[in-house]
């Protein structure tokens, strides 16, 4: 799978976290966290890198493929009592620039079209004023 505006976190707790931490409060961008494995969870990476690579310089994805490395970080961002609710289970999220969770792609949803990953983008982009 070839892909330029992903990344995918490290297998190892340690380092899955270091980078998690990295992107989500050192870098200047929003972000798509998508969960799992399988042919689904690849086809939703792939549609997501190529949406992020037309759609901003502030737009990127994060591959968690085990969940449970970064579950800790994830229950501490800043999310509406609605939003938080949904994250134990879902398939994914987008990350405003101020690192708000501000779309849940719910785990009971079916994989996402490419709508729906750019409506997961663009809600991100819109938390500051700044969608396309």
């Amino acid at each position: 799978m070839h892909t330029t505006r992903t990344t995918i976190l490290s297998d190892d707790p340690e380092a899955a976290q270091r980078e998690f931490d990295r992107w989500v409060h050192h870098e200047a961008v929003v972000l798509l966290v998508i969960f799992g494995t399988g042919l689904s969870v690849e086809q939703t990476i792939q549609d997501a890198d190529g949406i992020a690579e037309n759609l901003s310089k502030l737009a990127h994805v994060l591959w968690a493929r085990d969940r449970s490395l970064i579950e800790d970080q994830v229950r501490a961002l800043e999310a509406s009592p609605s939003l938080r609710k949904q994250l134990p289970t879902a398939q994914g999220f987008a990350l405003s620039l101020t690192d708000k969770v501000v779309d849940v792609l719910r785990g009971s949803e079916s994989p996402p079209d490419l709508v729906r990953i750019f409506e997961l983008f663009n809600n991100a982009l819109d938390d500051l004023g700044v969608a396309t």
